[in-house]
């Protein structure tokens, strides 16, 4: 039984809630697979938590998981029952990137689908803190594996639930992977405060109101924020979630209407949408409510063509939502401020920046749970975000009288990808490890699902200088990378020059090398 002192307005607690008083009701929905209820989901939650309390597990140990959604909710929020951090990794990840983030977290635990225990395998060897490997059902590889190896299926069918404590706003959620300014990628903790406003910015105009018989459409990863976060839009508004393991253009009104969707979110991808050619059962369909970041320029068409009312936000995996709007004034808005937050704009002294002049973007929370303050294993590096009390976001804005924000550039060295903000120093690394690169840099050029340069998606340009006498295509270099990085950090570019442009102090000129054609001779991956 849970107590009276319950914050019900957190996603963990409400779960729990709703399953000890409407267990029969719909959850998580699997696009063409199975679903679950309340009463079932929470179930698997409690064996989750009593599995890793098996395990060894205690308050702030971490847990690491290469789960698929749906699969990752239940151990998510088990770990969260037990105060231990859930981090979800890219089940892409694979040598290098694999180890260096599991050696920032220190995870004793992870939970992996059994299709990616061979990239494990390959680099067990350097994973000194991982003892437990808990296997998920699948067509399993037959790699050894030196650790204690577990089946998920017999742990939870032994484990005992038991109820557990509310959660608070303080307590931690998840820790989150982001792009990092000028190294290596970060890991954010983040508690269920954030959690919950995260869940809550992403449909300004529906905060508060409940869809019983609605769902939100979720085609986004675990290990992306609003993975995650598609629980707290879901439970918040008293509906179904329904699961999309990757976004699919083609499926994507299909599955609205076959699981009557009313919300969803829309990332990058939105132009895909837009430029599919109008047919007249488009606005033949449940959904209400469509977040797009960043809008599209024919934002307003798209809602008159589906019937749906488009919003639009700005955040960070350390922030939450900052601006959000459900009435956006233009395609380059990204909206007004949240109440919650004290957001400016400065210049490069730190001076307040004028009416219609760009600047950076930083924030200041009235609460300080509403924030990050804490990178896991990297406990510095905040120090370089949080700076007298205000957080920078290294982004840069304009805002007008009337206090809209519009995107303008960013101050980091990230590329936005598909999705991704991808650290193109762990890239140029990678490349770097080929023996007949003697130098590189990677860049961000505009893809085809870019907008106007409106905060949009990029491709990837690598810009390789090759040692000398040495050989190298951009066939052998990509064939190269295949095995050390993901698919999606695979760059679509490869131009081979002389040498790259610097300045006085020998910092490479990124700025100058974003043109598809500069000083030397482009491959383009097909």
């Amino acid at each position: 039984m849970l107590s009276n002192a319950i914050d019900l307005n957190l996603t963990a607690n409400i779960i729990a809630h709703r399953a000890e008083h409407s267990p029969d009701r719909a959850l998580v929905q699997h696009v063409g697979r199975e679903s679950m209820t309340y009463g079932e989901f929470n179930d698997a939650v409690l064996r989750w938590a009593s599995l890793f309390e098996s395990l060894g597990l205690r308050r702030g140990d971490t847990v690491a998981s290469m789960a698929k959604a749906p699969a990752a909710f239940a151990p998510w929020l088990g770990a969260g029952w037990l105060r231990a951090i859930y981090v979800p990794l890219n089940p892409e990840l694979r040598g290098q990137l694999l180890i260096e983030a599991m050696q920032m977290i220190r995870a004793k635990v992870i939970v992996i689908e059994a299709d990616n225990v061979d990239h494990l395998a390959r680099v067990a060897g350097r994973l000194t803190d991982l003892v437990h490997v808990v296997i998920l059902p699948g067509t399993e590889q037959s790699s050894e594996l030196p650790f204690n190896v577990h089946r998920a299926s017999e742990l939870l069918a032994a484990a005992a639930p038991r109820p557990w404590a509310p959660v608070t706003g303080d307590d931690i959620e998840c820790g989150i992977f982001t792009s990092g300014t000028s190294g290596a990628s970060k890991c954010v903790l983040r508690n269920w405060a954030i959690d919950e406003r995260s869940g809550k910015w992403l449909f300004p105009n529906d905060i508060g109101h409940r869809t019983p018989t609605g769902a939100y459409y979720s085609p986004w990863p675990p290990f992306h924020g609003l993975g995650l976060t598609a629980m707290a839009v879901s439970v918040q508004r008293d509906m179904r979630l329904v699961v999309r393991q990757k976004f699919s253009v083609e499926h994507f009104w299909s599955d609205i209407r076959d699981y009557g969707c009313t919300h969803s979110l829309l990332l990058v991808v939105a132009p895909l949408i837009a430029q599919r050619i109008p047919v007249p059962e488009d606005s033949d369909n449940p959904l209400l409510y469509l977040t797009i970041v960043p809008l599209v320029r024919e934002y307003r068409e798209l809602e008159r063509r589906f019937g749906v009312r488009i919003n639009t936000m700005y955040g960070q995996s350390e922030t939450g939502p900052v601006l959000s709007t459900d009435d956006p004034v233009d395609y380059t808005t990204a909206g007004t401020p949240i109440p919650d937050l004290e957001v400016m704009l400065v210049d490069s002294d730190g001076a307040p920046s004028a009416v219609g002049a760009p600047g950076e973007l930083i924030v200041k929370p009235d609460r300080p749970q509403l924030m990050s303050d804490v990178y896991l294993g990297m406990p510095e590096a905040m120090n370089e975000k949080w700076r007298s009390g205000w957080f920078h976001t290294g982004d840069v804005f304009r805002a007008d009288a009337a206090g809209n924000y519009s995107f303008v550039d960013r101050l980091k060295d990230s590329i936005r990808h598909r999705g991704h903000n991808l650290s193109s120093i762990e890239l140029e690394r990678e490349i770097q490890a080929h023996p007949a690169v003697a130098e590189c840099a990677c860049v961000g050029v505009p893809s085809d699902l870019a907008e106007d340069e409106i905060f949009g998606d990029e491709d990837i340009k690598a810009v390789v200088v090759r040692r000398s006498h040495m050989s190298l295509s951009g066939e052998e270099l990509t064939a190269f990378l295949a095995d050390r990085v993901p698919p999606y950090m695979l760059p679509r570019y490869i131009e081979f020059t002389s040498a790259l442009p610097k300045t006085a102090t020998n910092k490479i000129r990124k700025d100058q090398l974003r043109a598809l054609t500069s000083s030397g001779s482009v491959w383009r991956r097909s």
